[in-house]
């Protein structure tokens, strides 16, 4: 299918402006509500706030702002009608927590909504180099008074448990008497925290990528909290246990405030400041919100006692320091991962929003991951998949590494579930990584699609070793990425057999590959190709601690009763791994039936029939020659160099005309492969899908969260697409190109503790090493060393430049 088909230009059709730095929303639609939350949320991997109203539509509760914590999540029984071992018995869900972004004003003894004033304009702008949504809008009173509003909001990402806003009120015409309510929701009032999803809109098909709404609140109050002049909630789910505490504080900058007490009310616990307001009587006051759970209280402090004293650091710091320190963190951070595409100013624009979307999803502190919506949207119940490897970890290992290593961290601390996984599923030893979680154990009630996509246990596999390239981290390969390898390399020969059939090739049957519209199959390409980089690299890497060290490998060993001959047989099994080639027509099939199954006439169905698991049976797409995204051309673009060229072409256009894109992790990877092999125009046309899949909501989901795979895939376009990034025997290798729609393109990374710009243009490219010790890279097959304050140049195609 012709990924243009989705049409999309974003010169024309964006209902955005995009700056350099900058997304900026001007007026308000409400049409496009759930879009621009999602697009303008904040988050630092702990705390998502969505891009809400700090109004409320109506001047009725609350405004329209969400509040997602990563990690935190209530245990949602999975109900069959007919059960079978080893079936997924729960799920963990993530509900909203307890909103503490609103501030509503009155004035007049009226509040400001779009039901009670007019707006006379309207703007936001979320900042990427500052990390900061700011909103603008003016209101005209039945008074005839105009007064302006100016809210300033961050999620702080030196402090993981502070949310922060100011509101600055301004007169233009007129005085009025301004109150301002601060509310935190009671999300353990009966009707609090509900999901939002299809079983709200009785017409519209079922969406599997939506969660189960809540039928009532799984949150149940603790105690109410109090100190000094703080206020919160102390809340616990009620199946998980895990607790959460909300605190707010305030600071009054401008205006003489009188304020009430605390008062609970029906929306939950809330404070009312009052002052005049006037041309020459400005108001401002800033509201630091802290939030802890068990994922973040890495003391001894219960997280009531944390979110209180955290709070009372954030305001001692004051609001313009947090701003100061949100600056420099985001400064240092895009050091090494700014970019600009040369003649196309909007597309670099979009792939740095994407960019700053991923840093703000990544989990931290390795309690965590990259949930596949991130933390701006209920879409996916909040878990994670092998999205955060695959297409967030890349990204991040270049930009921040240590969040890379805190996702890594993150498979080891639940690595003792994937083991009680691992029995579950029969096999005796090992441990296999569940397909969606959060706390580790599976959650994926429809198994063909879900628990038996083993390929998860390679992709975390695959990411280690691409870490370790990028960082030489020995310690973590020590302390968890050993482990990790061999544990997960233990499933391979308990599903895969040496088949005599195929003349003793270690084949794994029935399996799913990332293609989620050809289930249960035998010699998955992608699954086999990764599963033998996997069984590879752990071999590897057991005889190199073996060798380097050995008390670290006794230790490991120890631990999980690993002996030699296991070692060996991982061996033998990578070495005779069945790869699916076609000699006629040249190409990997995906499976073993995958050619023999009738094509899917994709020209003739409906559009309005897509995506195709929204309108037919699973069986029916089954039974035909469908892909819903890249899979053997996936495995073309991750291990691209163990295959020839020319088979990469041939495997390309093929998959092309059978591959629907219903999923947004399906273009990247498509723009990627169209780059390696010179297919330039296509390659562009891909990315820009990649780049704009949430900007311009090409999947029409937005509104259930971002697409955090599709965003860091959009930034692999760039860097393993158009300028050929891989690593070979851990050397950095560039094989860079260029669309003609762009005169260049420069980005920065970070290898091994410096920073590499590259520069690609028409007619030669150019490397500098910005800051560390010197490095040899690969241009083509010409190495280059990089020393500091020296610029390197050679052609785009390895010849020496004219």
């Amino acid at each position: 299918m012709d990924i243009s088909e989705r049409g999309f230009d974003p010169l024309h059709d964006l209902p955005y402006d995009l700056e350099d730095w900058a997304l900026v929303e001007n007026g308000i639609d409400l049409a496009l509500r759930d879009r621009s939350e999602s697009l303008f949320s904040l988050g630092n991997g702990f705390i998502g706030v969505r891009g809400g109203f700090e109004e409320s539509l109506d001047g009725k509760g609350l405004g329209t702002a969400s509040v997602y914590l990563n990690g935190v999540y209530e245990t949602m029984p999975i109900h069959y009608h007919e059960m079978a071992h080893g079936f997924a018995q729960s799920s963990d869900t993530r509900p909203p927590a307890a909103n503490a972004t609103g501030f509503v004003v009155y004035a007049d003894g009226v509040a400001l909504s779009l039901a009670s004033a007019s707006v006379l304009s309207s703007m936001r702008k979320l900042d990427f180099k500052r990390g900061i949504l700011e909103r603008h809008i003016r209101w005209k009173l039945a008074s005839g008074a105009v007064i302006s509003l100016c809210y300033e909001r961050l999620v702080s990402m030196k402090r993981a448990s502070i949310f922060a806003q100011k509101l600055s009120v301004a007169m233009e015409q007129g005085t009025a008497d301004i109150a301002i309510h601060t509310h935190i929701e009671a999300v353990h009032k009966a009707g609090a925290a509900q999901s939002v999803d299809a079983a709200h809109m009785p017409d519209a098909p079922h969406d599997p990528r939506l969660g189960p709404a809540f039928a009532q609140t799984p949150w149940q109050l603790e105690k109410v909290l109090k100190n000094g002049t703080a206020f919160g909630y102390a809340h616990r789910l009620k199946k998980s246990g895990i607790p959460v505490a909300v605190a707010v504080d305030h600071h009054v900058l401008k205006g003489d405030f009188s304020l009430s007490e605390v008062s609970e009310t029906d929306i939950g616990l809330t404070q009312r400041f009052q002052a005049k307001a006037g041309p020459d009587a400005p108001l401002s006051l800033v509201k630091f919100v802290s939030y802890h759970s068990d994922t973040t209280a890495h003391s001894q402090n219960s997280p009531n006692d944390a979110a209180l004293y955290d709070l009372a650091q954030a305001r001692d710091a004051g609001f313009d320091r947090l701003c100061a320190e949100q600056g420099a963190d985001l400064a240092r951070f895009w050091e090494g991962a700014d970019l600009e595409i040369e003649g196309a100013p909007v597309d670099s624009a979009a792939v740095r929003f994407n960019i700053f979307q991923v840093l703000q999803a990544a989990g931290r502190g390795g309690e965590t991951s990259i949930c596949a919506k991130g933390q701006t949207g209920e879409g996916y119940e909040g878990h994670y998949f092998w999205d955060a490897e695959i297409f967030g970890l890349p990204l991040l290992g270049h930009s921040r590494p240590e969040r890379a290593r805190d996702m890594l961290v993150y498979r080891h601390s639940s690595l003792e579930a994937s083991r009680r996984h691992a029995r579950e599923m029969g096999h005796e030893r090992g441990a296999l990584i569940a397909w969606r979680t959060i706390s580790g154990r599976e959650c994926s009630a429809y198994f063909p699609a879900g628990s038996a996509q083993y390929h998860i246990n390679a992709d975390v596999a695959f990411a280690i070793e691409h870490y370790m390239a990028l960082t030489d981290d020995t310690a973590f390969l020590h302390d968890h990425g050993a482990e990790i390898l061999f544990e997960t390399a233990r499933i391979w020969p308990q599903i895969g057999f040496f088949n005599p059939r195929k003349g003793g090739a270690f084949c794994i049957h029935c399996v799913t590959g990332p293609d989620e519209y050809t289930a249960l199959v035998n010699n998955n390409f992608y699954t086999n190709a990764m599963a033998r980089q996997h069984l590879d690299y752990a071999y590897r890497v057991a005889h190199a601690l073996m060798a380097d060290a050995p008390d670290v490998f006794a230790r490991i060993a120890n631990a999980i009763d690993l002996h030699e001959d296991e070692i060996t047989e991982w061996r033998r099994a990578a070495d005779a791994m069945y790869l699916p080639y076609d000699e006629t027509l040249g190409i990997h099939p995906q499976d073993d039936s995958f050619l023999d199954k009738k094509r899917w006439d994709i020209a003739n169905t409906p559009k309005d029939k897509f995506p195709l698991l929204l309108h037919y049976h699973p069986l029916t797409i089954y039974r035909h020659q469908v892909c819903k995204q890249a899979d053997t051309v996936l495995a073309m673009v991750l291990l691209g160099d163990q295959f020839a060229p020319a088979d990469k072409a041939r495997d390309l256009r093929y998959y092309e005309d059978v591959t629907v894109h219903d999923s947004t992790l399906s273009a990247c990877v498509f723009g990627m492969l169209a780059s390696q092999v010179g297919r330039l125009e296509q390659a562009h046309e891909y990315f820009r899908h990649a780049a704009f899949v949430d900007l311009g909501d090409l999947h029409k989901n937005t509104g259930h969260g971002l697409h955090m795979a599709s965003l860091g895939g959009s930034w692999m376009c760039l860097v393993n697409g158009f300028a050929g990034l891989r690593f070979v025997e851990g050397r950095p290798v560039f094989s860079p190109v260029l669309p003609d729609q762009w005169q260049g393109l420069s980005f920065r990374i970070r290898v091994r503790g410096r920073i590499i710009l590259v520069q690609i243009g028409k007619n030669r490219c150019c490397y500098r090493l910005i800051s560390g010790a010197p490095l040899t890279i690969q241009h083509h097959d010409q190495p280059l060393e990089l020393k500091p304050d020296e610029t390197m140049e050679a052609s785009p195609l390895g010849k020496e430049p004219a």
